[in-house]
């Protein structure tokens, strides 16, 4: 959750030299693993450039392309997509930033939405207004890295369940995860494990190889 009074304080480098930047949700955040497993220290490596992880469990496509574009990201920085599920959006609750996940809608536990709220949400996973939001939202990260001379490149890392790939998918932006199974999971069960990062790592790496090198 993030308070919707701080939305000004954007995210800072941390260097004035070329950086990465690594943007998802809470497999980017690595839960279920050790946080020298994540996929993105992998790519850490591999480039030798400092990484600031701005990730959050249970974010949406729209919180990270809003974190991409409001982010200090420069010419020359790496930006590394990790792409979540479509179906995700967020709402405003006694002034923090909540985000809702279909599971959340059907138990109606933690939010407490009222009826209208349930009934809208409902309608709007995997409706063509979900699908317009996330292809905005896709575009416009991107277009804003290309823009200023970074080098920008995205990888869903859960399963498209909407279809967005199938109208958006360039040289930059691919749609690897072909399906909901992951090569291994964590400690807790559900989100991906060490082998499943590791192969998320060696994708976005050929992935920069091929358009930066």
């Amino acid at each position: 959750m993030e308070d919707i009074v701080s939305l000004a304080q954007i995210n800072h480098r941390i260097t004035d030299e070329a950086q990465m930047w690594t943007f998802g949700c809470s497999i980017t955040s690595g839960i279920g693993i050790n946080s020298y497993e994540i996929y993105d220290s992998k790519i850490k490596e591999y480039l030798n450039l400092p990484n600031k992880n701005i990730s959050c469990p249970g974010s949406s496509i729209i919180w990270a392309s809003d974190q991409i574009c409001r982010s200090d990201i420069k010419k020359n920085d790496v930006v590394i997509w990790g792409i979540t599920s479509p179906r995700r959006t967020h709402k405003v609750n006694y002034n923090k930033l909540d985000f809702i996940l279909p599971y959340q809608i059907e138990n109606n536990t933690e939010l407490e939405l009222l009826n209208y709220e349930r009934q809208y949400y409902t309608q709007y996973f995997e409706s063509n207004t979900e699908l317009y939001d996330i292809l905005t939202a896709i575009k416009r990260a991107k277009n804003f890295c290309n823009n200023i001379g970074a080098k920008f490149l995205a990888i869903n890392l859960i399963f498209d369940y909407i279809g967005w790939s199938q109208y958006y998918v360039d040289d930059q932006i691919k749609a690897y995860l072909k399906n909901d199974q992951y090569i291994d999971v964590g400690n807790d069960g559900i989100h991906p494990g060490p082998k499943q990062h590791q192969e998320f790592a060696e994708k976005f790496i050929k992935l920069y190889k091929a358009l930066y090198e």
